[in-house]
């Protein structure tokens, strides 16, 4: 009997009495569906045939008497009226299911169709001329209905007929796979001789035989994964030689742990002294244990309860059996992922999704639908897009499956972004709740933010000054002052997703040192009114500021949108999961909670790296993700691929005194193991430089000193150091602090960079474009001018003190002959001059010529490598502007509104670097928060002197929770002491520990951002709790 998977239906006699016939006649291994939609057409019946194809049976419950046939299209039924081709109809269904197929797994069966007349016979058949609509080979009648080996014949005898075209075998594996688009929770037969695993897991002692080892490496050329431990050093070559070979039948270079086309010996590598040999799905360890069994298989991390031996062989072969099973784990589960620094949190997330795609038992078929990813950066992103773009290609070299080309392509439409994107592409789909248009715009208007709380902060202080005398001198700071204060305490609350407008009053407390009256008032008629228009005037121009999207969108949830619940994803991977806020947490929640699909979610992070605070995120993010639920795995990654193993013991014993001291969320379980050793010739790593000097440029002469010697010393040693273009990153807390590195080392002729990576509209050349292109436009305006002549663009220093006591016109007089003498002697040209071309010639052409006669690189640096970076990123953003303007329509006035609109509203576009020879040696400079997912050969912390606990760091602070909110404002005076204020629910004992454990956090960042080498300077000047402090143990 036939395997029904739908219920027979009372509506059509003929349908009915096809699917007994169906069930009772064929064998048990036919999956037979009953009317399905396929691409919105909705098929009879639809057979699963093992090792054959699939068949569409389009019923037609017709007598013979009184039909008349005209043409295929025609057919005159008495009752009925006339009814169009039957084969054709079938053969719709058929290529709507070949095509659903295709689009889902990149290839697809022999798919077949015909037409069924339950009550028809063979002589009335020909008598009413249906033999003209379709063949009677493609047509089951009533005869054949009536015999089990006649239905079968009648089957077989078509695909016969049929095996000519070219199709896919239907063998189990896309058997199941076609079989998991209509139905779920059905299991894989995994003895079927054809199928392959996502992985095999082998333990052997033996050499393999010729047949098993060839078997072994056919599996991994259909792209199941293989992991092999053996004591045999016989096997370890033989399984090393068996996959040379398999890359030279088929073309393929290794190439790391990716592949490529064009087969490279592996001869060539120097094979005999390794012990673990690595390739794109293939792994071998020669092992010292002693190995129980001849041989053992664990397919798709099913370990059983041989957990502990494969442990025991994981140290002794450096097999991460961590993300192993991390990679194998439960997909019907939520997953928590512990990532300790430099532990490949993103090659776990990029071998999941390899496992999801490839499992046994339901894998994604559409990953631009099933899969999302939210990303702590646009940058992260990218890169985790590129890393799974390349796990699909060499899926594709290796397989020739043409459904990861599908999956590659894919991943350019899929939902891998930021959380703030995220919720805004959710949100153009949901605008009859928005009342947005689906094309609003992402608007920051600062200008109309100002305006309106200066609206209501007058309509205040008239309110106040009405009821109360002299009430403007009662307070003590300046109205800008004070309004910038409420500003900054209203973005405190925004940046964290607060939605201002569910704050009452009664849950702001008390004000405990009463230095501003009515603080809470001008909470609630200033910060909570000037949000609240300033949101609605933003939708009436039909745009969003980017702080309102999440908090809008959870506005809408709970009336169950259809924006979400049409939504199919069924995987959600969340990245840097520690620095995500309570309203970032609670939306996560509530999206797995209205999404129609059975969501799981899959979440990295390390509270160890949590350091984004004033932004919300708190220790107890992953505690209130899971709200003590049930159906969570924890894992943890403890294996560090990044550092020197030396240096992370060094920095152990700096991490457990922070934990000791309650200062960093560091236990046994979290330490960070290394499997890597750079330099044998040294023994402490983590090193101390002591600079004891009051004098400030001895300081910054002691420190470069100390860098020059780190640099000599890589160069020195840098074939036992093995570590290609080494660079020095110098770490610190503020921009003011890259700055004066950046300046000290100008002057002492050393070249320190700085992170400009990502920023293309900041970068110093498109600034310097823009001023130039705006003095262009705006001819003799006195500020354009200004701007131009302090650009890169020329070599010029301003007396503005001079210029102060100028009037207008003055002004610009000066400022005219400073540019023309400036221009003759580079161009022989004046500023009208340049002007009139500008009116007269090609716009490119002009800004070319100024470009290479003015030569502004050599303005910018001295630096070989950053004047290349320089012109490179002119080059860039010029490409990139006749992309947008197209060379034949570029004008000025475009330039200038292009360069204007991309500057000011800090667009995001990532800028093109040049490698060149300095970059073996690099010396960079920027904040730890910048350096955050990043690696360095040598980390240096300059200043460590800095307590961690600062009254003078507390400026503007404001959480909302539990209904309370606290807030501490120091409003700036003129030559006096800040202006102090905050309320009841601010605590300062628990302010002065949180900045504490965050520093320490911080700390513990900048530290593991090392590869080779970390040095401290102490420079002895604070004994109270530093970053020195922790570092030398004296806490």
């Amino acid at each position: 009997m036939a395997k029904m998977i739908d219920q027979k239906l009372p509506t059509n006699k003929g349908e009915q009495i096809v699917w007994d016939f169906l069930k009772n006649l064929l064998s048990d291994d036919i999956i037979v569906y009953h009317n399905r939609e396929v691409k919105g057409r909705e098929f009879d019946f639809c057979l699963l045939l093992p090792d054959q194809g699939i068949l569409i049976l389009e019923v037609k419950g017709w007598e013979a008497k009184g039909i008349r046939v005209k043409d295929p299209d025609q057919i005159i039924i008495p009752g009925y009226g006339t009814e169009g081709s039957p084969k054709k109809q079938a053969n719709m269904y058929k290529f709507s299911m070949i095509e659903k197929i295709k689009n889902s797994f990149g290839k697809s069966p022999l798919v077949l169709s015909m037409v069924v007349y339950p009550f028809i016979d063979y002589e009335g058949f020909y008598d009413a001329g249906l033999n003209v609509v379709s063949e009677v080979e493609y047509t089951l009648l009533k005869e054949d209905l009536l015999e089990k080996q006649r239905l079968i014949n009648k089957i077989n005898a078509l695909f016969t007929l049929n095996h000519h075209i070219k199709y896919a075998p239907f063998n189990d594996n896309l058997l199941f796979n076609v079989r998991s688009l209509f139905e779920t929770n059905i299991t894989r037969d995994i003895s079927k001789s054809d199928h392959f695993h996502y992985s095999d897991l082998m333990i052997t002692k033996n050499v393999l035989s010729e047949t098993k080892c060839q078997s072994f490496m056919d599996a991994y050329c259909h792209g199941e994964k293989k992991i092999v431990f053996t004591n045999n050093i016989e096997t370890f070559d033989q399984l090393i030689n068996s996959f040379d070979h398999v890359l030279r039948d088929l073309n393929i270079a290794r190439k790391g742990l990716n592949l490529d086309l064009g087969y490279i010996d592996l001869n060539k590598e120097n094979k005999g002294t390794i012990r673990h040999f690595s390739a794109f799905n293939f792994e071998l360890m020669l092992v010292d244990d002693q190995l129980e069994e001849d041989e053992k298989h664990f397919y798709d991390g099913n370990v059983g309860d041989h957990l502990s031996m494969l442990k025991s062989l994981s140290k002794s072969g450096n097999f991460n059996i961590e993300q192993y099973l991390l990679e194998h784990a439960d997909d019907s589960k939520n997953i928590l992922v512990r990532a300790g620094a430099g532990t490949g949190k993103t090659y776990s997330m990029v071998s999941r999704i390899a496992f999801l795609c490839n499992k046994p038992n339901f894998p994604i078929t559409n990953f631009s639908d099933e899969i999302a990813m939210v990303t702590f950066t646009n940058k992260a992103a990218d890169q985790m897009k590129t890393r799974i773009k390349q796990m699909f290609t060499n899926y594709f070299i290796l397989t020739g499956d043409v459904k990861y080309l599908q999956f590659i392509d894919d991943v350019d439409r899929s939902k891998i972004s930021t959380i703030h994107k995220f919720a805004l592409n959710i949100l153009r789909e949901a605008s009859y709740y928005t009342k947005l248009g689906s094309d609003f715009r992402i608007s920051d208007n600062q200008y109309l933010r100002n305006q309106l709380y200066d609206k209501y902060l007058n309509e205040f202080f008239l309110e106040k000054s009405s009821e109360i005398d002299n009430f403007s001198l009662k307070v003590k700071v300046t109205s800008y002052n004070l309004k910038k204060s409420l500003m900054q305490l209203a973005d405190r609350l925004l940046t964290k997703n607060i939605d201002l407008e569910q704050i009452q009053i009664d849950e702001l407390g008390e004000p405990k040192i009463k230095t501003i009256p009515f603080i809470n008032e001008l909470f609630m008629k200033v910060i909570v009114k000037a949000e609240t228009e300033y949101s609605i005037e933003n939708k009436e121009r039909n745009a969003l500021s980017l702080n309102e999207c999440i908090i809008s969108l959870m506005r809408i949830m709970p009336n169950n949108i259809s924006a979400i619940r049409k939504l199919s994803i069924r995987y959600l991977f969340i990245d840097e999961f520690q620095d995500t806020d309570d309203v970032q947490i609670a939306f996560f929640q509530q999206f797995q909670q209205y999404i129609k699909t059975d969501l799981k979610f899959f979440v990295v992070g390390d509270l160890k790296q949590s350091i984004y605070r004033f932004r919300g995120a708190k220790l107890s993010a992953f505690d209130q993700l899971k709200q003590n639920k049930t159906d969570w795995l924890d894992f943890y990654l403890t294996i560090n691929y990044r550092s020197d193993r030396r240096l992370l013991e060094d920095f152990d014993q700096v991490f457990k005194r922070m934990g000791r001291e309650e200062l960093l969320p560091y236990e046994d379980g979290d330490r960070i193991k290394g499997i890597k050793t750079f330099n044998s010739l040294e023994h402490h790593l983590l090193k101390k430089y002591s600079i004891f000097t009051s004098d400030y440029n001895s300081f910054y002469d002691e420190l470069f000193k100390v860098i020059s010697e780190e640099r000599k010393n890589i160069v020195e040693n840098k074939d036992q150091i093995s570590i290609n273009n080494a660079t020095i990153a110098i770490l610190v807390r503020t921009n003011r602090e890259v700055e004066a590195i950046i300046k000290e080392g100008r002057l002492r002729g050393i070249s320190v960079e700085t992170d400009d990576s990502g920023h293309l509209f900041q970068f110093d050349a498109t600034i310097d474009l823009f001023r130039l292109v705006n003095a262009l436009v705006r001819g003799n305006d006195p500020v354009a001018l200004t701007n131009f002549i302090e650009s890169n663009y020329t070599n010029l220093h301003l007396n503005y003190e001079r210029l102060h006591n100028l009037d207008y016109g003055d002004t610009r007089k000066e400022l005219l002959h400073i540019v023309n003498q400036y221009l003759l002697t580079s161009l022989g040209q004046t500023w009208n001059d340049i002007l009139a071309k500008i009116n007269t010639q090609p716009v490119l052409n002009v800004l070319r010529e100024l470009f290479n006669s003015l030569k502004p690189w050599k303005n910018y640096s001295n630096s070989i490598t950053r004047q290349k970076n320089y012109i490179a990123n002119y080059e860039y953003l010029i490409e990139r502007m006749i992309h947008y303007c197209r060379v034949d329509a570029i004008t000025l006035i475009r330039i200038q509104q292009y360069l204007q609109v991309n500057i000011t509203t800090r667009q995001s576009e990532k800028e093109r670097s040049i490698k060149t020879e300095d970059d073996q040696n690099k010396l960079i400079c920027m904040t730890v928060h910048k350096a955050k997912g990043l690696e360095f050969t040598t980390v240096i912390l300059p200043f460590t002197d800095r307590s961690l606990r600062n009254k003078r760091q507390m400026k503007i602070e404001a959480n909302y929770s539990h209904h309370k909110l606290a807030y501490y404002l120091s409003i700036k005076r003129n030559k006096e002491e800040p202006l102090i204020e905050c309320n009841n629910y601010f605590q300062e004992d628990i302010e002065f520990q949180e900045q504490a454990e965050e520093e320490s956090r911080i700390l513990y960042v900048a530290l593991t951002r090392a590869i080779y080498k970390c040095i401290w300077i102490d420079s002895g000047e604070n004994k109270k709790m530093t970053w020195a402090t922790l570092l030398e143990g004296e806490v």
